[in-house]
Parts: C-alpha cells; structure tokens; sequence
C-alpha cells in the first residue's frame, strides 16, 4: 500500500498531539492554553520550509511574527 507507513505515523502523531493537549489542558488555564494553539501556523510554515520544500517568503515570515507576537501578548505572563 503506496504511503501506508506515512499514514500510520500520521494518525500515531495525531494520538501523541491530542495526548500532550490533553496534558496542556490539565496543567494550564484555559485563556493561556489556547492561543499557543495558534503555534501550529508558525511550525507547520517552518516544518514545510525546512522538509517539504515548501515556498517562504517576507510575507509569510512578517504574517509569522504577527501570530508569534501575538500569542505573547494574549497570554502575557500566564506561562
């Protein structure tokens, strides 16, 4: 089956992320926990960047540091 190791690594990853959630939920408050959700933009970009191949360009890299920056400033110094 062509991609079949890659779609059971992807479903095994997708257990692992929900689990670490999970963890992050019991651990954080709630108004901390999920702006760092938004980090999946910035490492899906970089993750794809750096592996796939994928375009990065000034455009992205300054809508990346929108994101980063805000996430700092939404959860301030509740990490």
């Amino acid at each position: 089956m062509p991609g079949g190791v890659q779609v059971v690594a992807g479903v095994i990853l997708y257990g692992v992320a929900a689990a670490v959630w999970l963890l992050v939920l019991a651990r954080l408050p709630l108004s901390a926990a999920y702006p760092v959700l938004a980090l999946n933009f910035v490492l899906i970009q970089v993750f794809g960047t750096l592996f796939l191949g994928e375009s990065f360009s000034a455009t992205k890299g300054a809508g990346l540091f929108v994101i980063a920056a805000g996430i700092l400033m939404t959860i301030g110094n509740g990490l």
